[in-house]
């Protein structure tokens, strides 16, 4: 991986995955899933209502 740290792959998964919790690439990719539009749909769809429910 771009943070030089070790990979392991799970019981039954053809990935291997990286094990770094703060690895630059994994945090750059949390981001940027975070911005896509599905990513905001989604928030939209789960946080809203919670949020309007409170105002209520």
């Amino acid at each position: 991986p771009a943070c030089n740290s070790n990979i392991i792959r799970l019981h039954n998964e053809v990935a291997y995955r990286c094990i770094n919790a703060v690895c630059s690439a994994q945090q750059f990719e949390k981001i940027v899933h975070f911005a896509s539009r599905g990513a905001i749909i989604l928030m939209e769809l789960v946080i809203l209502p919670s949020h309007i429910r409170k105002l209520e």
